[in-house]
């Protein structure tokens, strides 16, 4: 294949998309090998329950906006206004993330599992979103499985 083939856009966007899913998939085994160390088997049995309900709440609380944000971000990147696309896709993020958290906390689950959940908030955003999370967990009924890089995070809670 000669140099001007992968320039078009729709093979070298069929490259990306292929590379990143086999990466996405790569990362995801070796994920799975820490968390079965971690939760053991019965608690990797609970995940695997859990995990098709959790993508299935996701998909269905946030699917819509991740479309229209992407046609809106796609239209803005073509007239090259790439602060407004980044705005745009940014206030899209956070707008999907609330609407997630929203959805986890809107019925009586008893484990949330959060990957990154304060992440780009503001400081204030980000202390009422732990107090509400301190809220939740302390009639010891319910609990939180959460990630983060901030470990001050983690002392707060």
């Amino acid at each position: 294949m000669t140099f001007k083939k992968w320039t078009h856009p729709l093979i070298t966007g069929t490259a990306i998309l292929t590379l990143t899913g086999l990466v996405s998939r790569f990362i995801g085994f070796f994920y799975r090998i820490f968390l079965s160390n971690v939760f053991g088997a019965e608690g990797m049995g609970i995940y695997q329950l859990i995990s098709p309900v959790l993508a299935l709440s996701f998909s269905l609380t946030v699917s819509g906006i991740q479309t229209a944000i992407s046609k809106y971000v796609a239209n803005e990147t073509s007239t090259r206004d790439y602060k407004n696309s980044f705005r745009t896709l940014w206030a899209g993020f956070l707008l999907a993330m609330a609407l997630s958290i929203a959805c986890a906390l809107s019925h009586d689950s008893r484990l949330l599992i959060l990957d990154e959940a304060t992440s780009g908030l503001d400081p204030v955003t980000r202390d009422e979103l732990l107090d509400l999370f301190y809220e939740f967990i302390q009639d010891e009924q319910h609990s939180i499985f959460m990630s983060s890089h901030i470990t001050s995070e983690m002392e707060k809670i």
